[in-house]
């Protein structure tokens, strides 16, 4: 199962999300709270008889994503959701992570990135490549912040 909105927003998506993402951050609990919703098709101020309403509990994690959406959307974006046990080609983890696939293919075969072959294709399990993500950003920062230390300490600014 995925969820994609692989064109960009209309115009008049773009406002309602942007719209929406104010009213629901406004709303929206903060911090690991469910969020109840009154749900109901249509539009009542346009429609005589409007479905029927309900109310529906939301987990607080997909209150977090619902933010998220919305936001990307509000600011022109294709969005596309994907469960974290999806496998990947190379091709997809190299457009996530922003690099080539033979890039891709060079930490997978070092090891960097576990992975699995399908026959004579390689697959990544979507989970792996954030932990990559996830770990090679913490590595970055730790680096930068070494190196901001260092030019401070020779008084070269930073």
């Amino acid at each position: 199962m995925s969820a994609n909105i692989t064109n960009p927003p209309s115009p008049a998506d773009i406002e309602l999300a942007r719209e929406s993402s104010r009213a629901f951050s406004r709303l929206a609990p903060r911090h690991g709270r469910s969020l109840s919703l009154s749900v109901q098709s249509g539009n009542p101020a346009t429609e005589k008889n409007p479905d029927s309403v309900e109310l529906i509990e939301i987990p607080s994690s997909v209150v977090d994503v619902i933010k998220q959406v919305l936001a990307a959307m509000a600011e022109g974006n294709a969005v596309s959701i994907i469960p974290v046990q999806t496998q990947l080609t190379t091709q997809q983890a190299a457009i996530i992570l922003g690099v080539s696939r033979p890039f891709i293919v060079g930490l997978l075969e070092n090891g960097k990135i576990p992975f699995v072959r399908v026959g004579k294709h390689r697959r990544i399990m979507l989970q792996d490549l954030l932990n990559y993500k996830k770990a090679s950003q913490e590595e970055q920062s730790k680096i930068l912040d070494r190196l901001a230390e260092e030019g401070q300490d020779l008084g070269i600014g930073y």
